[in-house]
């Protein structure tokens, strides 16, 4: 996992600047493999910096139910994409219900997945247990994607480089 946070902060926004490219027809494509590295990033910097955390004996955080979070996604997105217009189509209140349910799950797991790894780099950061308030900075660059990858990616292979040398 640890090859992710190596890459350089480039690698991050590339996917995310090609697909500005006017009348390209692989626009989809870019998108795709922009949010996918994305998410792979978030794993690898939540995962790699929980088991720092637990190795320097600092408070660390439930990764399981990070791990089923972060599998229950890509479910949760194709569930979506594949019955949603469905749900809206039943012209019933159950099927509305059901959506509304559906995309709430969509936004806890991505919300939940932004505030695991905001708040695993915040305890890396600070090497105590942290608040809310406190990695809320993070939560915001994250939720920003590309540019907030961007601009982290340096932080998080320092603090990679540290660990690397004890």
């Amino acid at each position: 996992m640890k090859i992710f946070l190596k890459w350089n902060r480039w690698a991050y926004i590339a996917p995310f600047a090609l697909y500005f490219i006017p009348f390209s027809p692989l626009k989809e494509i870019f998108a795709v493999v922009g949010s996918l590295m994305i998410f792979l990033w978030l794993y690898a910097v939540s995962i790699v910096g929980q088991l720092q955390l637990i190795r320097e004996n600092l408070p660390s955080s439930n990764i399981k139910l990070f791990k089923i979070v972060f599998g229950a996604v890509p479910f949760v997105f194709l569930i979506n994409y594949l019955i949603g217009n469905w749900l809206l189509d039943m012209n019933n209140a159950i099927g509305v219900v059901l959506f509304g349910f559906l995309v709430l799950a969509t936004i806890f797991s991505v919300f939940y997945l932004y505030y695991f790894t905001a708040k695993t780099i915040a305890t890396i950061d600070k090497r105590r247990n942290v608040s809310l308030d406190e990695c809320y900075y993070y939560f915001l660059l994250i939720g920003l994607s590309g540019l907030g990858v961007f601009l982290l990616q340096p932080k998080i292979q320092k603090l990679i480089s540290i660990n690397d040398s004890k």
